[in-house]
């Protein structure tokens, strides 16, 4: 099956920490910031860091096996808000 990633799109406050769950593939992957805009770090188990800076992050996520490739973009700005949906849960 396919790498199955998520989320693959954030917007958070600088300084938010999560991990992405990752499903799918042949089970052994590995992440890495492939665009680091914000002073944030990734570990190879996918767990973000945010940076104190506003921009844009770009996680690669990697099959070690199939060579498989994900990517999941985070932005970072003062404004974020946290929307759930649906709106009632």
């Amino acid at each position: 099956p396919p790498l199955d990633v998520s989320p693959l799109e954030v917007s958070a406050t600088p300084g938010t920490s999560f991990n992405l769950v990752v499903a799918g593939g042949s089970g052994s992957f590995a992440c890495s910031l492939d665009t680091e805009g914000t002073g944030s770090t990734v570990s190879t188990s996918c767990g973000y860091e945010g940076g104190l800076s506003q921009g844009e992050d770009v996680i690669r996520i990697e099959d070690l096996q199939t060579g498989e490739v994900v990517t999941a973009s985070v932005n970072l700005t003062n404004n974020a808000t946290l929307e759930p949906r649906p709106s009632r849960i």
